[in-house]
């Protein structure tokens, strides 16, 4: 049933809670092809919810990474604002989770956050 109509198979690495972050990163892929990092933050969680981020996020996901995901995104038809959300536990442990091919809700307060920044100067 599963293989026929998909579905959500929801885990966790094998870590403790305090040792898991959830970091998003923010790229616009342009009509041509290239794209940018736009900016990152972390979603600060309390028994994996969300509840407050940090910017900018203190993980680094490797620029290949980064440009490899875009690449394949642009091949697919995908341009404009994307959010990336990768779950990490060290620099050498990172999954992707979560793609959405627009800007969400708190990548939506990060750029608002920037905006107020500019403007208050």
């Amino acid at each position: 049933m599963f293989i026929a109509s998909g579905g959500v198979i929801e885990a966790s690495p094998a870590h403790p809670e305090s040792q898991i972050r959830t970091s998003t990163f923010l790229i616009e892929i342009e009509p041509e092809g290239s794209w940018q990092l736009l900016g990152s933050y972390d979603r600060i969680n309390w028994q994996l919810k969300p509840v407050s981020c940090q910017y900018p996020s203190e993980f680094a996901v490797p620029h290949e990474e980064l440009e490899a995901v875009s690449r394949k995104l642009y091949r697919r038809g995908a341009i404009g604002y994307v959010s990336l959300d990768y779950l990490n536990c060290s620099e050498q442990e990172y999954w992707l989770v979560g793609v959405d091919c627009y800007l969400n809700n708190l990548s939506a307060v990060f750029f608002t956050a920037q905006a107020i920044g500019r403007y208050r100067k």
